[in-house]
């Protein structure tokens, strides 16, 4: 038994990447796909690029006013027909086995695998050539999960997959619901809790392996502007949101008290107006979280006179 995959890629002036990702998606040895594209108003030739491919199973779908990832995601979302779908950013590689590893793990027999099982796959990092690809510091712990276990695990910064290392059953993305498009920056954090919280478990394919790419200008969360942080602390908001509504004890508590915190030291002092509003969501957290980041003098300072003065005076003469 085969499922139709499908395979979403938002794209906006990807000129320089995208001939490399379509063709790696093109050529997986997995044949039962549909590929759609959404082009998000490009000004360069990115368009003109994908004339070149020439396969029925694409699809192009352009889309006139600039609206981000996260809107041509759900435009892809809509137009697909795939039992399973696997999203794909305009910079990004699939090696040749990734999606037939990843579907040949899972009973396809079993209805009840389309409701319940996510499927993750190994990745590397890359920069300009997948010869130069890295290892992540996330590896070891790249194994089967419960869905709130690697959330817990994820705001301790133990574990992470790109959207491209995931394969998602479309009845579980339909439950959760699609990507919230409000989101500027760190959506897909956001959208995997949801997704995550609707299944059972998570089932990882060491076998399946795929390429993410970094240091790319071009790419849609590549700047940490001031809409970009105040998107990331409404992602913060809404973990808290989604995370307490399944389960409100103190583990998982704790770690969203540490992820917030350490959102907190990674922006301060800067974007002053929403200290108030981290320092009041710790505190009805309730819980022990730690207080200070860094290490070697950094954080020798920090515990002598306080890691906020620490900030500022690191600000001041840096």
């Amino acid at each position: 038994m085969n499922a139709l995959v499908s395979i979403i890629i938002p794209m906006y002036n990807a000129s320089q990447t995208i001939v490399e990702t379509v063709n790696s998606v093109c050529k997986q040895s997995y044949t039962e796909i549909e590929i759609i594209i959404i082009d998000d108003a490009s000004t360069d030739n990115s368009l003109e690029l994908l004339s070149q491919f020439k396969k029925p199973k694409i699809q192009i779908i352009q889309n006139k006013n600039n609206k981000g990832a996260s809107f041509c995601r759900n435009l892809g979302l809509k137009n697909s027909k795939g039992a399973f779908i696997q999203f794909v950013d305009s910079d990004d590689i699939l090696h040749r086995d990734k999606i037939l590893n990843q579907i040949n793990s899972i009973d396809l027999t079993d209805k009840n695998v389309l409701d319940s099982s996510i499927l993750s796959s190994h990745f590397y990092y890359f920069d300009k050539t997948i010869s130069d690809k890295k290892s992540s510091k996330y590896e070891n712990n790249f194994r089967d999960y419960m869905p709130l276990e690697w959330l817990i695990a994820a705001n301790y910064d133990k574990v992470m997959f790109p959207p491209i290392a995931w394969l998602i059953p479309k009845n579980i993305i339909e439950k959760a619901g699609f990507w919230d498009e409000s989101i500027s920056y760190n959506d897909d954090t956001e959208f995997f809790c949801r997704v995550l919280l609707n299944a059972n478990k998570i089932v990882h394919v060491p076998e399946s392996i795929c390429f993410y790419r970094t240091n790319n200008p071009n790419s849609y969360g590549s700047q940490r502007t001031k809409k970009a942080i105040l998107s990331e602390w409404k992602v913060n908001t809404c973990l808290v949101r989604h995370l307490l509504n399944a389960k409100n004890d103190d583990s998982i508590r704790k770690s969203l008290a540490y992820r917030i915190s350490k959102f907190y030291y990674s922006i301060y002092p800067e974007h002053h107006e929403i200290h108030k509003e981290i320092e009041n969501l710790l505190k009805d957290l309730n819980v022990e979280y730690p207080k200070i980041f860094g290490n070697g003098f950094f954080s020798k300072l920090a515990k002598l006179i306080g890691w906020k003065i620490t900030k500022r005076l690191h600000k001041l003469y840096k």
